[in-house]
């Protein structure tokens, strides 16, 4: 038995897993990145990432299952009932665990774009499953999120997610997209092996230049000015060649200290973002 790690949203993968117990990805042959769904043969298992559109799943390693039949074509895969697991892990804690050497790196691609299917060697899927199947912790209050955020930290977890997800509705102040190696979208979450992981790492198409986004998401305005100067940095020595490194720090409200901060390193602008909440009659 070979294990595969999947990624599903809302509208596609998810629904069908749970509802039809179905598994298709149409286009496989024309994308290299997913190879792997020819590998899949009847008593392979499935671990299932959901992206953040997947309601009470989102964003998380949230279940497993076993594939009962492969198509000729194989682009379908009929499946057993879901094993949901006592413990899913957020995106946020699969990053933290394969900096902790805890989880193989092939999960850094959960949350990815351009993600579908890879496989997994028996170790990564066991080093996993030992992970999601023990009983969660009791949630403490610190958990809850920094204090003053807009719904108190639950929707800016999410919000890194649905930057990428929506990006071609999102005004940057210049066209940007995800920086790519090899042809694959890597810039969400990018490691530099050295100093941290980057929010989100940017090439504007006009102009060539990377962009280095991070997200504020509570921190104290010195730190995050600190830390993307550090990112842009590492950028700019390893990775720019030449080309111009920019900066941009995603923040829900603007105060003196952040923007004396930004002033002192060339290259950094802010932009604001709100979390509005809108409610409509049955009629409209």
């Amino acid at each position: 038995m070979d294990w595969f790690l999947v990624q599903v949203n809302a509208t596609d993968g998810y629904k069908n897993i749970k509802d039809n117990r179905r598994y298709a990805n149409k286009d496989w042959m024309n994308k290299p990145r997913d190879r792997a769904q020819r590998e899949v043969k009847p008593g392979d298992s499935l671990l299932v990432y959901c992206t953040s559109n997947v309601p009470n799943y989102g964003m998380s390693l949230a279940f497993s299952v076993v594939v009962r039949e492969v198509s000729p074509d194989k682009v379908t895969f009929e499946l057993d009932e879901p094993h949901e697991f006592p413990s899913r892990l957020h995106r946020t804690t699969i990053h933290s665990l394969i900096d902790e050497g805890k989880l193989a790196s092939t999960f850094s691609k959960c949350g990815n774009q351009s993600f579908t299917i890879a496989k997994l060697e028996p170790l990564e899927a066991q080093q996993a499953l030992t992970l999601v199947e023990v009983e969660p912790p009791v949630r403490q209050d610190s958990d809850a999120g920094p204090p003053g955020s807009p719904f108190n930290g639950v929707s800016e977890s999410y919000l890194e997610q649905w930057l990428v997800e929506n990006w071609d509705r999102v005004d940057f102040g210049a066209r940007l997209r995800l920086f790519e190696e090899n042809g694959e979208s890597v810039g969400q979450q990018y490691n530099t092996r050295s100093v941290g992981r980057i929010d989100l790492l940017c090439e504007d198409s006009t102009s060539g230049a990377l962009v280095v986004i991070e997200l504020k998401k509570g921190r104290p305005s010195d730190a995050v000015v600190g830390q993307l100067a550090r990112y842009m940095g590492w950028v700019k020595e390893n990775l720019a060649a030449g080309r111009e490194v920019q900066g941009i720090v995603l923040t829900p409200e603007y105060d003196d200290k952040l923007r004396y901060a930004a002033k002192a390193v060339q290259g950094i602008r802010l932009l604001r973002y709100e979390i509005r909440l809108e409610i409509f009659p049955q009629d409209s």
